[in-house]
């Protein structure tokens, strides 16, 4: 979550994982591997933001034990510098298994970040649309567009940084599929560069259950850079481990 400091949009002590890709209305877990490279700018100049993603890992369903890799950007831009900040993000990537290849779903955000705490609380609200450019026939996505809608509370007290969201999801109509809307919830807290993380959504098929995925990690500068090497598990119809590295530059 963003705010403004002299001027220029800052992160407060968030620890953020490398994600699942979600594929055919599914996260994929098991290894994770993510480095990303970002560049950001000065929100009083050109706030833009480009982040450059790669993941690997198996589908967290019983029935394949196929393996993932994604390759993806996103683009940010945040304004204006006067309070309310809103920022809008774009991310879309390439998706590959062992049976199919090709784009993947494209997402697009807009946030607005709350500058002000009112009961001892910042709140952001965000608003997230999927677009349905990876080929569903093929695996690579279920075909729909979908809507979420969440609101996220971030609180400082002293050196912890605990923060917990709570979302909806509407997602469309799908030819492969029998897709179900749903929650999405979370939690965490960050303390003296370690961050522990907390994420669940309800199923994205009416026959799946809820997923968790846990997740904590360390951030440290190395060479001038930020880096943030983490562990995560993900708990769905089956459990993967996850491992993963994220490099802000």
């Amino acid at each position: 979550m963003g705010r403004v400091i002299n001027g220029s949009v800052s992160r407060v002590g968030i620890f953020s994982t490398a994600k699942p890709v979600k594929q055919a209305g599914l996260y994929l877990c098991g290894l994770l591997v993510g480095i990303v490279s970002t560049s950001t700018v000065e929100a009083q100049s050109a706030p833009l933001q480009a982040t450059l993603g790669y993941h690997t890992g198996l589908a967290d369903v019983p029935e394949t034990d196929q393996r993932w890799q994604s390759w993806t950007l996103t683009l940010g831009k945040t304004l204006p510098v006067e309070a309310p900040l809103v920022r809008i993000r774009a991310t879309l990537g390439v998706l590959q298994s062992d049976s199919a290849s090709g784009l993947a779903d494209t997402w697009v955000s807009m946030t607005r970040l709350g500058q002000r705490r009112h009961w001892q609380h910042w709140w952001d609200v965000r608003a997230k649309v999927k677009l349905p450019t990876a080929d569903a026939a093929a695996g690579l996505g279920t075909g729909s567009v979908d809507e979420e809608i969440g609101l996220r509370a971030l609180a400082q007290w002293g050196d912890w940084v605990p923060w917990y969201a709570l979302g909806y999801r509407w997602r469309g109509a799908s030819d492969y599929y029998d897709l179900q809307d749903g929650l999405t919830w979370g939690a965490g807290l960050g303390h003296a560069g370690w961050n522990l993380s907390y994420q669940g959504r309800t199923g994205s098929r009416r026959q799946d259950p809820s997923r968790h995925v846990m997740s904590v990690g360390h951030g440290m500068t190395l060479f001038g850079r930020r880096w943030s090497p983490y562990l995560s598990l993900n708990v769905g119809r089956t459990s993967r481990w996850g491992t993963g590295l994220s490099a802000v530059f």
